[in-house]
């Protein structure tokens, strides 16, 4: 590593990642290049959001058709009920519509008769499908149901703060996770429906954890907080420093907010050294492979900490790494996983909205429609002017024109992206197939699109996790195009 840093090279130029495809989609290029989709004020246009929220319908149809098949037993809002439940429930946020909010109590209620009895967290444990039950039972002024689901949320607390059986800090799992699910609660109530003494104990034994540690891996003179997960100093938002540090820089969460300049941004400045040459950052201290680009682990988690750091402590060196992070996001983001939002292009997606915000800069806007929407739309505008008893599909394309041959050698995977498994229709499938065959080169990106999507789904097919593994894609993508819309509209 250190002959190829001396040559000035990147080391995963050197060794090329299979992980991610080439983006193949142009970056902004002035507001002529994202007047379809938004204006000069960052709003979405009528016709855009108009594509948008149909899609959400069609997803919505698939997602429940799917659901028929999903476990029964898996109540966690990260792969199971409280997610689908979590999605209605953003739904019925942005549309108001009353079957959205029943439908999230049909699939929250099942979350709530399979806790795990285990986990304490918002996105892996009970507290999400309590947290999330108590926001569904509020909207639906059941009060007694509601305070219910935040009283057994709230008997957790003791056990949290202790850190019995061995807990951990980080998100998934451990403290933080747990913290997650007492701030959904208030944001969602739009009031201090968990005192502030819960919050703040909870950050307060989170310090004395990744002191005690620090101290133990006689590390503090770097960092003066340490944390891991499995005996693995991991850096990421998922299990790591930077998922840690970003709810540590929250307003009011610490008690003392001497603490936060003393402990925090020292800290921080640790990841921050972490860095490699490209932008990027590792998954775990001392680990030197510049592979992965997701939420999880690489840029798109670090980036939130970053930019949380720039907006409490206004250092500009924080901004300008989160935009290199974005730059990192933009190469290397569209991952051959797939486009979920743990380890996929929709969750990466999130940091270019998240850099909008904070920037005010268009571009990241741009980036974050294309990298969620550009692909996937695309194929479904190619299929929605599709007809079956018309001439070949005619439009303006930018790719050259490709072989029946090359359409046939898609065709398995294009047939399973139908959602057609155990099923003759697949309507899907044989729209992209007839456009592929009578006339690639008029539909544009499709076979881009076909090339992102194609080897997470045949994946899914091999391993016979489809069914759930493709729910997790479609909520995901439902729930994300929704969040535009309610952001942009």
């Amino acid at each position: 590593r250190k002959i190829v840093q001396q040559c000035g090279i990147r080391l995963h130029d050197t060794m090329p990642d299979q992980r991610a495809l080439k983006n193949p989609y142009p970056d902004y290029n002035g507001p002529e290049s994202a007047q379809y989709m938004f204006d000069s004020q960052g709003k979405l246009t009528a016709a855009f959001a108009s594509r948008v929220s149909d899609k959400i319908s069609e997803l919505l149809a698939l997602m429940e058709h799917g659901l028929k098949k999903a476990d029964p037993r898996d109540c966690t809002g990260y792969t199971g009920w409280t997610g689908i439940a979590m999605l209605y429930l953003h739904l019925h946020a942005i549309y108001g519509e009353p079957s959205y909010l029943q439908r999230a109590l049909e699939h929250v209620s099942r979350s709530l008769n399979s806790l795990t009895q285990r986990w304490v967290t918002f996105l892996c444990g009970d507290a999400g499908p309590l947290a999330v039950a108590a926001v569904v039972y509020h909207r639906m002024h059941r009060v007694q149901e509601a305070e219910e689901c935040i009283s057994r949320l709230l008997q957790l607390h003791k056990s949290v703060v202790k850190g019995s059986g061995s807990l951990p800090d980080e998100l998934l799992y451990g403290r933080v996770g747990y913290l997650s699910a007492l701030i959904f609660l208030n944001q969602q109530f739009q009031q201090e429906k968990i005192p502030a003494q819960y919050i703040q104990q909870i950050c307060d034994a989170v310090l004395v954890s990744g002191q005690t540690l620090a101290q133990r891996m006689r590390v503090e003179e770097q960092t003066p907080l340490m944390y891991e997960w499995y005996q693995e100093q991991y850096v990421g938002a998922a299990h790591g420093l930077s998922g840690i540090y970003y709810f540590l820089m929250q307003p009011g969460f610490v008690s003392d907010e001497g603490r936060v300049l003393s402990l925090v941004k020292p800290s921080i400045d640790y990841v921050c050294r972490l860095r490699f040459p490209s932008g990027n950052y590792p998954p775990c201290v001392g680990d030197a492979r510049d592979l992965l680009v997701h939420w999880c682990h690489g840029s798109p988690g670090v980036i939130y900490m970053l930019l949380q750091a720039y907006r409490v402590f206004g250092v500009q060196q924080y901004l300008e790494d989160a935009v290199h992070c974005g730059e990192v996001i933009w190469q290397r983001g569209l991952l051959k996983k797939g486009y979920g939002l743990c380890h996929g292009a929709a969750g990466n997606a999130y940091a270019f909205l998240a850099l909008h915000k904070v920037t005010r800069d268009p571009r990241h806007l741009y980036r974050a429609c294309m990298e969620w929407l550009g692909p996937f739309t695309s194929l479904l505008t190619c299929c929605s002017r599709w007809q079956p008893s018309s001439q070949p599909l005619r439009c303006k394309g930018i790719l050259p024109r490709h072989s029946r041959a090359q359409a046939d050698r898609l065709r398995p995977v294009l047939k399973w992206q139908g959602w057609a498994a155990g099923e003759r229709n697949s309507s899907l499938a044989a729209h992209v197939l007839q456009a592929m065959a009578d006339n690639c080169s008029a539909a544009p990106h499709v076979l881009q699109s076909v090339s992102l999507y194609a080897p997470a789904l045949s994946r899914c097919h091999r391993h016979k996790q489809s069914t759930w593994l493709m729910l997790s894609v479609l909520a995901g993508i439902v729930c994300i195009e929704a969040l535009v819309a309610l952001l942009f509209n």
